[in-house]
């Protein structure tokens, strides 16, 4: 019978100390001080900056999921290296019961009450921690000072141990430009054309201008001079879950130097539609289809994507359209999802050339 040493370090336990070290002497320690334990092999399963709220992406973990066998042992340095999350903790600890395995807890006793306590006092101290990270970044914000990155066309100046923005003249140059554009009542699409046509450089140098870089661009009160926080809603372990109302940000007007005037901002917003500078107040999730990602054009090697038109359903290289290009690809051709889809169940070894 094996043992199974489950360690994770998180940004958030930089503060606390709980290294990885600490944990495998104190793992170490309980082993040699049972001499019971001593005769097993060991085995380390490691997670470092994964966060405890959530079981995505901690491989660590998984495999030992995957790996244990009846009358294994699980041994942690204390339960919420397991998870913050009562919910998933108790489904794991669940998993090994189930399983036949045993978890030890190196510095915790091993009663079943006093598990689900301690687990459930670990779940609400995340929320408490991530509650005063809010604060404090809305705190930063409000002060006018920047909590995170810098937008293309600012770059971050330290005033003591704080950040404020300041514009990058040559890429301040190129959002005028853009915002000047829209103004003059250019579409987003010409834009879009004109920056690649004239190869300046891109936020993301090498992939060109998107319609939806400058789409978020144009909604972005960084340019006028403004700090914002608070817009989005976070949960743990899931992500993004949706927008607040623009009443509800915290905002610091005339925090740094505008790029944009504001005779150009309410050009542009008197221009786009209140849908367009709106945020969504939900996310919803995107449907998934069985074939992205895997079809290629012929031509180009563009991915072909899944649209829509009169009620069917196709595929189609779109290679070029966000980037405000008509013809990138010259193969236009809409290859229908019954089509594809039966293509490759008669001969996937030659799909992607049929398609």
């Amino acid at each position: 019978m094996r043992i199974f040493a489950y360690m994770r370090f998180s940004s958030e336990n930089q503060i606390g100390g709980v290294s990885i070290e600490m944990q495998r002497t104190a793992i170490a320690n309980y082993i040699n001080l049972n001499p019971e334990l001593k005769a097993r092999e060991l085995i380390e399963r490691i997670d470092e900056a994964k966060s405890a709220t959530t079981l995505k992406g901690r491989d660590g973990l998984a495999s030992i999921r995957n790996e244990v066998r009846s009358g294994d042992i699980v041994i942690v340095f204390k339960l919420d290296r397991l998870g913050r999350n009562l919910y998933d903790s108790l489904k794991v600890l669940k998993d090994f019961e189930d399983k036949h395995v045993r978890v030890i807890s190196t510095s915790e006793p091993d009663m079943p009450l006093v598990r689900h306590m301690l687990l459930a006092m670990s779940e609400e101290f995340s929320r408490q921690l991530s509650d005063r990270c809010k604060r404090a970044l809305d705190s930063i914000a409000g002060g006018g000072f920047v909590a995170n990155g810098a937008p293309y066309g600012y770059a971050i100046e330290r005033v003591g141990s704080r950040g404020k923005l300041v514009p990058v003249p040559e890429q301040a140059v190129v959002i005028q430009r853009i915002f000047q554009m829209r103004a003059d009542g250019h579409g987003v699409r010409k834009i879009v054309g004109a920056l690649n046509a004239d190869k300046i450089t891109s936020p993301k140098d090498g992939r060109g201008w998107s319609i939806s870089c400058i789409h978020n661009m144009l909604k972005n009160e960084t340019y006028r001079g403004t700090i914002t926080s608070g817009q989005r809603i976070f949960k743990k372990g899931e992500g993004l879950k949706g927008w607040r109302p623009h009443k509800e940000w915290i905002v610091a007007r005339d925090a740094h130097e505008a790029i944009v005037s504001e005779k150009v901002w309410d050009a542009v917003r008197s221009r786009t539609s209140a849908k367009a500078l709106s945020h969504p107040t939900t996310i919803t999730a995107k449907t998934k289809n069985l074939l992205t990602g895997f079809l290629k054009c012929s031509d180009c090697g563009g991915n072909l994507t899944l649209g829509q038109n009169k009620g069917k359903r196709y595929y189609g290289c779109q290679s070029g359209r966000d980037r405000g290009l008509k013809l990138a690809c010259q193969r236009r051709t809409l290859i229908g999802v019954e089509h594809a889809v039966e293509t490759i169940i008669i001969d996937s070894r030659t799909a992607k050339a049929a398609i």
